[in-house]
Protein backbone atom coordinates (compact mmCIF):
# COMPACT_ATOMS: atom_id res chain seq x y z
CA UNK A 1 0.00 0.00 0.00
CA UNK A 2 1.35 3.38 -0.97
CA UNK A 3 1.80 6.43 1.18
CA UNK A 4 -0.93 9.05 0.96
CA UNK A 5 0.91 11.28 -1.52
CA UNK A 6 2.00 13.82 1.06
CA UNK A 7 -1.49 14.49 2.38
CA UNK A 8 -0.11 15.37 5.82
CA UNK A 9 -2.67 13.36 7.78
CA UNK A 10 -1.88 10.46 10.12
CA UNK A 11 -4.08 7.40 9.48
CA UNK A 12 -4.67 5.07 12.42
CA UNK A 13 -4.41 1.48 11.27
CA UNK A 14 -6.98 0.25 13.78
CA UNK A 15 -9.70 2.73 12.80
CA UNK A 16 -12.64 0.84 11.22
CA UNK A 17 -13.26 1.17 7.48
CA UNK A 18 -16.45 3.01 6.53
CA UNK A 19 -17.84 5.45 4.03
CA UNK A 20 -21.06 7.45 4.08
CA UNK A 21 -21.67 7.41 0.32
CA UNK A 22 -21.76 4.74 -2.36
CA UNK A 23 -18.23 3.99 -3.58
CA UNK A 24 -17.75 4.67 -7.29
CA UNK A 25 -14.98 2.85 -9.16
CA UNK A 26 -13.82 3.30 -12.74
CA UNK A 27 -12.43 0.07 -14.21
CA UNK A 28 -10.15 0.75 -17.17
CA UNK A 29 -7.87 -0.99 -19.64
CA UNK A 30 -4.91 1.17 -20.67
CA UNK A 31 -2.88 1.05 -23.85
CA UNK A 32 -2.97 -1.85 -26.28
CA UNK A 33 -4.00 -4.52 -23.78
CA UNK A 34 -6.91 -6.20 -25.60
CA UNK A 35 -7.96 -8.61 -22.85
CA UNK A 36 -10.86 -7.51 -20.67
CA UNK A 37 -12.26 -10.73 -19.21
CA UNK A 38 -10.50 -10.10 -15.89
CA UNK A 39 -11.66 -6.49 -15.79
CA UNK A 40 -15.27 -7.56 -16.30
CA UNK A 41 -14.97 -10.14 -13.54
CA UNK A 42 -13.62 -7.48 -11.18
CA UNK A 43 -16.47 -5.15 -12.18
CA UNK A 44 -19.02 -7.79 -11.19
CA UNK A 45 -17.22 -8.45 -7.90
CA UNK A 46 -17.33 -4.78 -7.00
CA UNK A 47 -20.96 -4.49 -8.11
CA UNK A 48 -21.88 -7.40 -5.88
CA UNK A 49 -20.12 -5.62 -3.00
CA UNK A 50 -22.49 -2.67 -3.41
CA UNK A 51 -20.22 -0.37 -5.43
CA UNK A 52 -21.11 1.53 -8.60
CA UNK A 53 -18.68 0.55 -11.34
CA UNK A 54 -18.05 2.59 -14.48
CA UNK A 55 -16.45 0.46 -17.19
CA UNK A 56 -14.71 2.34 -20.01
CA UNK A 57 -13.75 -0.53 -22.32
CA UNK A 58 -10.52 -1.39 -24.10
CA UNK A 59 -7.64 0.61 -25.60
CA UNK A 60 -7.95 3.77 -23.51
CA UNK A 61 -5.25 6.37 -23.11
CA UNK A 62 -4.38 7.71 -19.65
CA UNK A 63 -5.83 11.09 -20.67
CA UNK A 64 -9.16 9.50 -21.68
CA UNK A 65 -9.34 7.56 -18.41
CA UNK A 66 -8.68 10.69 -16.35
CA UNK A 67 -11.34 12.65 -18.26
CA UNK A 68 -13.84 9.87 -17.57
CA UNK A 69 -12.82 9.64 -13.90
CA UNK A 70 -13.36 13.38 -13.43
CA UNK A 71 -16.76 13.47 -15.13
CA UNK A 72 -17.92 10.38 -13.26
CA UNK A 73 -16.50 11.71 -9.97
CA UNK A 74 -15.17 8.28 -9.06
CA UNK A 75 -13.39 7.49 -5.81
CA UNK A 76 -11.04 4.95 -7.39
CA UNK A 77 -9.52 4.16 -10.78
CA UNK A 78 -8.85 0.44 -11.04
CA UNK A 79 -6.56 -0.56 -13.91
CA UNK A 80 -5.81 -4.13 -14.91
CA UNK A 81 -2.88 -4.69 -17.26
CA UNK A 82 -1.42 -7.73 -18.98
CA UNK A 83 1.13 -5.86 -21.09
CA UNK A 84 4.68 -4.96 -20.12
CA UNK A 85 4.20 -1.21 -20.37
CA UNK A 86 2.58 -0.81 -16.97
CA UNK A 87 5.17 1.53 -15.43
CA UNK A 88 5.06 4.27 -18.11
CA UNK A 89 1.27 3.96 -18.44
CA UNK A 90 0.66 4.33 -14.70
CA UNK A 91 3.21 7.13 -14.50
CA UNK A 92 1.33 9.02 -17.22
CA UNK A 93 -2.05 8.27 -15.60
CA UNK A 94 -0.93 9.73 -12.27
CA UNK A 95 0.66 12.72 -14.01
CA UNK A 96 -2.63 13.46 -15.81
CA UNK A 97 -4.53 13.26 -12.51
CA UNK A 98 -2.18 15.79 -10.94
CA UNK A 99 -2.33 18.05 -13.99
CA UNK A 100 -6.15 18.11 -13.86
CA UNK A 101 -6.24 18.75 -10.11
CA UNK A 102 -7.72 15.30 -9.46
CA UNK A 103 -5.22 13.93 -6.93
CA UNK A 104 -8.19 12.96 -4.75
CA UNK A 105 -8.88 10.03 -7.12
CA UNK A 106 -7.23 6.88 -5.79
CA UNK A 107 -5.37 4.54 -8.16
CA UNK A 108 -5.34 0.75 -7.78
CA UNK A 109 -3.21 -1.42 -10.06
CA UNK A 110 -3.85 -5.05 -10.90
CA UNK A 111 -3.06 -7.70 -13.48
CA UNK A 112 0.31 -9.20 -14.32
CA UNK A 113 2.76 -6.87 -12.57
CA UNK A 114 6.19 -8.17 -11.46
CA UNK A 115 6.99 -7.49 -7.81
CA UNK A 116 10.22 -5.72 -8.73
CA UNK A 117 8.10 -3.00 -10.40
CA UNK A 118 6.01 -2.32 -7.28
CA UNK A 119 8.31 0.42 -5.89
CA UNK A 120 8.28 2.34 -9.18
CA UNK A 121 4.46 2.23 -9.34
CA UNK A 122 4.04 3.33 -5.73
CA UNK A 123 6.54 6.11 -6.20
CA UNK A 124 4.71 7.55 -9.22
CA UNK A 125 1.42 7.74 -7.28
CA UNK A 126 -0.32 4.34 -7.36
CA UNK A 127 -2.12 3.84 -4.04
CA UNK A 128 -2.39 0.06 -3.99
CA UNK A 129 -1.32 -2.95 -6.04
CA UNK A 130 -3.52 -6.04 -6.04
CA UNK A 131 -1.62 -9.25 -6.90
CA UNK A 132 -2.89 -11.32 -9.81
CA UNK A 133 -3.81 -14.20 -7.51
CA UNK A 134 -5.82 -12.02 -5.13
CA UNK A 135 -9.24 -13.28 -4.11
CA UNK A 136 -12.39 -11.24 -4.54
CA UNK A 137 -12.52 -10.33 -0.86
CA UNK A 138 -9.05 -8.78 -0.96
CA UNK A 139 -9.97 -6.58 -3.93
CA UNK A 140 -13.10 -5.30 -2.18
CA UNK A 141 -11.27 -4.76 1.11
CA UNK A 142 -8.40 -2.89 -0.56
CA UNK A 143 -10.77 -0.42 -2.22
CA UNK A 144 -13.01 -0.03 0.83
CA UNK A 145 -10.03 0.63 3.10
CA UNK A 146 -8.50 3.14 0.70
CA UNK A 147 -11.72 5.14 0.45
CA UNK A 148 -12.23 5.00 4.22
CA UNK A 149 -8.66 6.23 4.77
CA UNK A 150 -9.26 9.11 2.40
CA UNK A 151 -12.41 9.96 4.36
CA UNK A 152 -10.33 10.16 7.52
CA UNK A 153 -7.94 12.51 5.70
CA UNK A 154 -10.86 14.77 4.77
CA UNK A 155 -11.83 14.99 8.43
CA UNK A 156 -8.21 15.68 9.38
CA UNK A 157 -8.05 18.43 6.77
CA UNK A 158 -11.23 19.97 8.14
CA UNK A 159 -9.54 20.16 11.55
CA UNK A 160 -6.04 21.23 10.53
CA UNK A 161 -6.37 22.85 7.08
CA UNK A 162 -2.80 21.72 6.41
CA UNK A 163 -3.35 18.88 3.96
CA UNK A 164 -3.80 19.29 0.23
CA UNK A 165 -5.42 16.02 -0.76
CA UNK A 166 -9.11 15.48 -0.08
CA UNK A 167 -10.10 19.04 0.90
CA UNK A 168 -13.89 19.37 1.04
CA UNK A 169 -14.99 22.46 -0.86
CA UNK A 170 -18.25 23.97 0.44
CA UNK A 171 -21.05 23.60 -2.10
CA UNK A 172 -21.63 27.36 -2.27
CA UNK A 173 -18.03 27.76 -3.44
CA UNK A 174 -18.31 24.76 -5.74
CA UNK A 175 -21.35 26.33 -7.43
CA UNK A 176 -19.19 29.25 -8.61
CA UNK A 177 -16.89 26.82 -10.40
CA UNK A 178 -19.92 25.05 -11.90
CA UNK A 179 -21.06 28.34 -13.44
CA UNK A 180 -17.60 28.80 -14.94
CA UNK A 181 -17.83 25.30 -16.47
CA UNK A 182 -15.11 23.54 -14.45
CA UNK A 183 -15.61 19.77 -14.98
CA UNK A 184 -14.44 18.68 -11.51
CA UNK A 185 -16.90 21.07 -9.87
CA UNK A 186 -19.76 19.93 -12.12
CA UNK A 187 -19.07 16.28 -11.32
CA UNK A 188 -18.80 16.83 -7.57
CA UNK A 189 -22.02 18.86 -7.46
CA UNK A 190 -23.86 16.06 -9.26
CA UNK A 191 -22.48 13.58 -6.70
CA UNK A 192 -23.72 15.74 -3.83
CA UNK A 193 -27.16 15.82 -5.43
CA UNK A 194 -27.06 12.01 -5.76
CA UNK A 195 -26.04 11.57 -2.14
CA UNK A 196 -28.74 13.99 -0.95
CA UNK A 197 -26.33 16.09 1.08
CA UNK A 198 -28.20 18.77 3.02
CA UNK A 199 -25.16 21.04 2.82
CA UNK A 200 -25.57 21.20 -0.98
CA UNK A 201 -29.28 22.09 -1.02
CA UNK A 202 -28.90 25.87 -1.18
CA UNK A 203 -26.19 25.67 -3.85
CA UNK A 204 -28.32 23.35 -6.00
CA UNK A 205 -31.26 25.73 -5.58
CA UNK A 206 -29.11 28.63 -6.78
CA UNK A 207 -27.90 26.64 -9.79
CA UNK A 208 -31.52 25.89 -10.71
CA UNK A 209 -32.23 29.63 -10.75
CA UNK A 210 -29.25 30.18 -13.06
CA UNK A 211 -30.46 27.61 -15.63
CA UNK A 212 -33.48 27.20 -17.85
CA UNK A 213 -31.83 27.61 -21.25
CA UNK A 214 -30.96 24.03 -22.19
CA UNK A 215 -32.90 21.81 -24.58
CA UNK A 216 -33.47 18.55 -22.71
CA UNK A 217 -33.74 15.48 -24.95
CA UNK A 218 -34.87 12.10 -23.62
CA UNK A 219 -33.70 8.92 -25.35
CA UNK A 220 -35.65 5.86 -24.25
CA UNK A 221 -36.50 2.38 -25.49
CA UNK A 222 -36.36 -1.29 -24.66
CA UNK A 223 -33.11 -2.99 -23.57
CA UNK A 224 -30.88 -3.76 -26.52
CA UNK A 225 -32.39 -1.15 -28.84
CA UNK A 226 -29.04 0.64 -29.15
CA UNK A 227 -29.65 3.76 -27.06
CA UNK A 228 -26.04 4.30 -25.97
CA UNK A 229 -24.71 3.89 -29.50
CA UNK A 230 -27.32 6.36 -30.75
CA UNK A 231 -26.36 8.88 -28.05
CA UNK A 232 -22.72 8.49 -29.08
CA UNK A 233 -23.62 9.30 -32.69
CA UNK A 234 -25.64 12.34 -31.59
CA UNK A 235 -22.74 13.59 -29.45
CA UNK A 236 -20.52 13.61 -32.53
CA UNK A 237 -23.16 15.39 -34.61
CA UNK A 238 -23.79 18.10 -32.02
CA UNK A 239 -20.08 18.52 -31.31
CA UNK A 240 -19.40 19.05 -35.03
CA UNK A 241 -21.91 21.93 -34.84
CA UNK A 242 -20.07 23.48 -31.91
CA UNK A 243 -22.49 22.49 -29.14
CA UNK A 244 -21.47 21.63 -25.58
CA UNK A 245 -23.39 18.39 -25.05
CA UNK A 246 -24.36 17.09 -21.63
CA UNK A 247 -25.34 13.45 -21.18
CA UNK A 248 -26.93 11.70 -18.21
CA UNK A 249 -26.91 7.94 -18.77
CA UNK A 250 -28.97 5.91 -16.31
CA UNK A 251 -28.40 2.23 -15.54
CA UNK A 252 -30.23 -0.03 -13.07
CA UNK A 253 -28.91 -0.81 -9.61
CA UNK A 254 -28.85 -4.36 -8.34
CA UNK A 255 -31.91 -5.09 -6.19
CA UNK A 256 -29.73 -7.39 -4.08
CA UNK A 257 -26.44 -5.56 -3.44
CA UNK A 258 -27.41 -2.01 -4.38
CA UNK A 259 -24.36 -1.84 -6.62
CA UNK A 260 -24.40 -1.20 -10.36
CA UNK A 261 -22.34 -1.68 -13.49
CA UNK A 262 -22.56 1.59 -15.39
CA UNK A 263 -21.62 0.44 -18.87
CA UNK A 264 -23.17 3.06 -21.14
CA UNK A 265 -19.91 4.99 -21.26
CA UNK A 266 -18.25 2.13 -23.15
CA UNK A 267 -20.11 3.17 -26.31
CA UNK A 268 -19.84 6.92 -25.68
CA UNK A 269 -16.26 7.38 -24.48
CA UNK A 270 -14.63 7.90 -27.89
CA UNK A 271 -17.25 10.49 -28.89
CA UNK A 272 -16.97 12.21 -25.52
CA UNK A 273 -13.17 12.36 -25.73
CA UNK A 274 -13.28 13.83 -29.23
CA UNK A 275 -15.88 16.53 -28.52
CA UNK A 276 -16.87 19.01 -25.83
CA UNK A 277 -19.24 16.61 -24.10
CA UNK A 278 -19.81 15.89 -20.44
CA UNK A 279 -21.00 12.32 -19.87
CA UNK A 280 -22.20 11.23 -16.44
CA UNK A 281 -23.43 7.75 -15.53
CA UNK A 282 -26.04 7.38 -12.80
CA UNK A 283 -27.49 4.34 -11.05
CA UNK A 284 -31.20 4.19 -10.28
CA UNK A 285 -30.50 3.29 -6.61
CA UNK A 286 -33.92 1.67 -6.33
CA UNK A 287 -35.86 4.43 -8.11
CA UNK A 288 -38.42 3.22 -10.65
CA UNK A 289 -39.67 4.77 -13.87
CA UNK A 290 -36.51 4.64 -16.00
CA UNK A 291 -34.56 7.47 -14.32
CA UNK A 292 -32.54 7.99 -11.14
CA UNK A 293 -34.04 10.05 -8.32
CA UNK A 294 -31.54 12.89 -8.81
CA UNK A 295 -31.45 12.88 -12.63
CA UNK A 296 -33.12 16.26 -12.94
CA UNK A 297 -30.84 17.85 -10.36
CA UNK A 298 -27.93 16.63 -12.48
CA UNK A 299 -29.62 18.25 -15.47
CA UNK A 300 -29.88 21.50 -13.47
CA UNK A 301 -26.13 21.44 -12.84
CA UNK A 302 -25.27 20.85 -16.51
CA UNK A 303 -27.81 23.49 -17.57
CA UNK A 304 -26.25 26.10 -15.27
CA UNK A 305 -22.81 25.16 -16.60
CA UNK A 306 -23.89 26.03 -20.15
CA UNK A 307 -24.50 22.62 -21.70
CA UNK A 308 -27.19 22.30 -24.37
CA UNK A 309 -28.60 20.00 -25.48
CA UNK A 310 -28.67 17.77 -22.42
CA UNK A 311 -29.45 14.18 -23.36
CA UNK A 312 -31.01 11.84 -20.80
CA UNK A 313 -30.63 8.17 -21.67
CA UNK A 314 -33.02 6.07 -19.60
CA UNK A 315 -32.52 2.50 -18.47
CA UNK A 316 -33.93 -0.16 -20.79
CA UNK A 317 -37.62 0.31 -20.13
CA UNK A 318 -40.90 -1.56 -20.50
CA UNK A 319 -44.28 -0.35 -21.62
CA UNK A 320 -45.13 1.85 -18.64
CA UNK A 321 -41.77 3.15 -17.37
CA UNK A 322 -42.20 6.61 -18.84
CA UNK A 323 -40.89 9.00 -16.18
CA UNK A 324 -38.74 10.65 -18.84
CA UNK A 325 -41.87 12.33 -20.23
CA UNK A 326 -41.88 14.54 -17.13
CA UNK A 327 -38.17 15.29 -17.49
CA UNK A 328 -37.48 16.22 -21.11
CA UNK A 329 -38.73 18.65 -23.77
CA UNK A 330 -38.24 16.24 -26.65
CA UNK A 331 -38.69 12.47 -26.33
CA UNK A 332 -37.04 10.10 -28.81
CA UNK A 333 -38.28 6.52 -28.54
CA UNK A 334 -35.83 4.08 -30.09
CA UNK A 335 -37.18 0.77 -31.36
CA UNK A 336 -35.12 -2.15 -32.58
CA UNK A 337 -36.30 -4.26 -35.53
CA UNK A 338 -37.41 -7.82 -34.95
CA UNK A 339 -38.22 -7.58 -31.22
CA UNK A 340 -41.96 -8.31 -31.45
CA UNK A 341 -45.01 -8.49 -33.67
CA UNK A 342 -47.04 -5.55 -34.89
CA UNK A 343 -49.34 -5.56 -31.84
CA UNK A 344 -46.44 -4.24 -29.74
CA UNK A 345 -46.72 -0.96 -31.61
CA UNK A 346 -50.23 -0.25 -30.37
CA UNK A 347 -49.75 -1.10 -26.71
CA UNK A 348 -50.18 1.71 -24.20
CA UNK A 349 -47.19 3.28 -22.54
CA UNK A 350 -43.77 3.98 -23.91
CA UNK A 351 -44.66 4.44 -27.59
CA UNK A 352 -47.35 6.99 -26.79
CA UNK A 353 -44.87 9.45 -25.30
CA UNK A 354 -42.71 9.78 -28.42
CA UNK A 355 -42.18 13.09 -30.14
CA UNK A 356 -39.88 11.28 -32.55
CA UNK A 357 -39.70 7.58 -33.34
CA UNK A 358 -36.32 6.19 -34.37
CA UNK A 359 -35.78 2.64 -35.60
CA UNK A 360 -32.23 1.42 -35.05
CA UNK A 361 -30.15 -0.90 -37.24
CA UNK A 362 -31.85 0.32 -40.41
CA UNK A 363 -29.56 -1.88 -42.51
CA UNK A 364 -31.41 -4.97 -41.25
CA UNK A 365 -34.23 -6.27 -43.48
CA UNK A 366 -36.68 -6.33 -40.55
CA UNK A 367 -36.29 -2.58 -40.03
CA UNK A 368 -38.74 -1.66 -42.77
CA UNK A 369 -41.46 -3.77 -41.12
CA UNK A 370 -40.91 -1.98 -37.81
CA UNK A 371 -41.07 1.41 -39.53
CA UNK A 372 -44.33 0.41 -41.26
CA UNK A 373 -45.85 -0.80 -37.99
CA UNK A 374 -45.05 2.47 -36.24
CA UNK A 375 -46.33 4.54 -39.14
CA UNK A 376 -49.56 2.53 -39.11
CA UNK A 377 -50.01 3.16 -35.39
CA UNK A 378 -49.49 6.88 -35.85
CA UNK A 379 -51.95 7.00 -38.75
CA UNK A 380 -54.61 5.46 -36.50
CA UNK A 381 -53.83 7.47 -33.39
CA UNK A 382 -53.05 10.88 -34.84
CA UNK A 383 -50.97 13.44 -32.98
CA UNK A 384 -50.60 13.83 -29.25
CA UNK A 385 -53.45 15.47 -27.40
CA UNK A 386 -53.27 19.25 -27.58
CA UNK A 387 -50.48 19.28 -30.18
CA UNK A 388 -50.36 19.52 -33.96
CA UNK A 389 -46.87 17.99 -34.06
CA UNK A 390 -46.78 14.82 -36.15
CA UNK A 391 -44.13 12.43 -34.75
CA UNK A 392 -41.86 11.29 -37.60
CA UNK A 393 -40.57 7.72 -37.89
CA UNK A 394 -36.90 7.67 -38.83
CA UNK A 395 -34.82 4.58 -39.58
CA UNK A 396 -31.22 5.17 -38.47
CA UNK A 397 -27.91 3.38 -38.17
CA UNK A 398 -25.81 4.60 -35.28
CA UNK A 399 -22.81 2.55 -36.38
CA UNK A 400 -22.62 3.77 -39.99
CA UNK A 401 -24.13 7.17 -39.21
CA UNK A 402 -26.88 6.71 -41.79
CA UNK A 403 -29.70 9.26 -41.27
CA UNK A 404 -28.33 10.44 -37.91
CA UNK A 405 -28.34 13.91 -39.45
CA UNK A 406 -32.06 13.50 -40.19
CA UNK A 407 -32.69 12.63 -36.54
CA UNK A 408 -30.66 15.63 -35.40
CA UNK A 409 -32.75 17.90 -37.65
CA UNK A 410 -36.00 16.38 -36.39
CA UNK A 411 -34.94 17.06 -32.80
CA UNK A 412 -34.17 20.66 -33.71
CA UNK A 413 -37.46 21.06 -35.58
CA UNK A 414 -39.40 19.78 -32.58
CA UNK A 415 -37.61 22.24 -30.29
CA UNK A 416 -38.49 25.07 -32.66
CA UNK A 417 -42.10 23.86 -32.84
CA UNK A 418 -42.40 23.90 -29.05
CA UNK A 419 -41.27 27.51 -29.00
CA UNK A 420 -43.55 28.67 -31.83
CA UNK A 421 -46.66 26.89 -30.61
CA UNK A 422 -46.37 27.81 -26.94
CA UNK A 423 -46.17 24.13 -25.96
CA UNK A 424 -42.73 24.64 -24.44
CA UNK A 425 -44.15 26.66 -21.56
CA UNK A 426 -46.77 23.99 -20.86
CA UNK A 427 -44.17 21.19 -20.93
CA UNK A 428 -42.00 23.16 -18.58
CA UNK A 429 -44.93 23.60 -16.18
CA UNK A 430 -45.59 19.85 -16.29
CA UNK A 431 -41.94 19.13 -15.53
CA UNK A 432 -41.98 21.55 -12.59
CA UNK A 433 -45.28 20.19 -11.28
CA UNK A 434 -43.92 16.65 -11.33
CA UNK A 435 -40.68 17.72 -9.64
CA UNK A 436 -42.49 19.52 -6.83
CA UNK A 437 -44.74 16.54 -6.12
CA UNK A 438 -41.85 14.09 -6.38
CA UNK A 439 -39.72 16.14 -3.99
CA UNK A 440 -42.61 16.43 -1.51
CA UNK A 441 -43.05 12.66 -1.61
CA UNK A 442 -39.33 12.09 -1.05
CA UNK A 443 -39.18 14.55 1.86
CA UNK A 444 -42.17 12.85 3.45
CA UNK A 445 -40.47 9.44 3.15
CA UNK A 446 -37.18 10.82 4.47
CA UNK A 447 -38.92 12.26 7.52
CA UNK A 448 -40.11 8.88 8.68
CA UNK A 449 -36.96 7.04 7.63
CA UNK A 450 -35.01 9.38 9.91
CA UNK A 451 -37.56 8.95 12.74
CA UNK A 452 -39.09 5.49 12.24
CA UNK A 453 -40.49 5.49 15.78
CA UNK A 454 -43.04 8.12 14.72
CA UNK A 455 -44.41 5.73 12.11
CA UNK A 456 -44.58 2.60 14.27
CA UNK A 457 -47.94 3.30 16.03
CA UNK A 458 -49.60 3.53 12.62
CA UNK A 459 -47.84 0.39 11.37
CA UNK A 460 -49.09 -1.56 14.39
CA UNK A 461 -52.63 -0.20 14.02
CA UNK A 462 -52.79 -1.10 10.33
CA UNK A 463 -51.20 -4.52 10.91
CA UNK A 464 -53.76 -5.29 13.65
CA UNK A 465 -56.59 -4.10 11.38
CA UNK A 466 -57.53 -1.29 13.75
CA UNK A 467 -56.89 1.32 11.07
CA UNK A 468 -57.08 1.51 7.30
CA UNK A 469 -53.80 2.37 5.46
CA UNK A 470 -55.40 5.38 3.76
CA UNK A 471 -56.64 6.74 7.11
CA UNK A 472 -53.15 6.32 8.57
CA UNK A 473 -51.57 8.11 5.62
CA UNK A 474 -54.02 11.01 5.86
CA UNK A 475 -53.32 11.31 9.58
CA UNK A 476 -49.57 11.44 8.89
CA UNK A 477 -50.18 14.24 6.40
CA UNK A 478 -52.31 16.08 8.95
CA UNK A 479 -55.42 15.83 6.81
CA UNK A 480 -57.44 14.06 9.51
CA UNK A 481 -57.44 14.03 13.30
CA UNK A 482 -54.40 12.16 14.58
CA UNK A 483 -55.60 9.48 17.05
CA UNK A 484 -52.17 9.31 18.71
CA UNK A 485 -52.13 12.97 19.76
CA UNK A 486 -55.67 13.26 21.14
Amino acid sequence: MADTKGAGAVIEANEPSHTTATIRVLVAKLGLDGHDRGAKVVARILRDAGMEVVYTGLYKSPKDVVQAAIQEDVDVIGVSLLSGSHVPLFRELCRCLREEGAEHVLVVAGGVIPEQDYPALLECGVDAIVPQEARAGLIVTAITDLVAARGRMVRAVARSRTAKRGVYTPSTELAKDVLSGRPIAIARMISRAEDGRAEAASALAELYLQGGRAHIVGITGVPGAGKSTLVSALIRTYADEGHKVGVIAVDPSSPFSGGAILGDRVRMSDAAAAGSAFVRSMATRGHLGGLARSTLQAVDVLDAAGYSPIIIETVGVGQDEVEVVAAAHTIVVLSAPGLGDDIQAIKAGILEIADIHAVSKCDKPEASATVSALQGMLALGGSSAGSDWKPPVLPVSSVSGERIGDLRRAIGEHWAHLGRSGELAERQRNICRTRILGTAKQLFQNKFQEKPEALEPYVRAVTERRMDPSVAARALLGWEEDPWTT
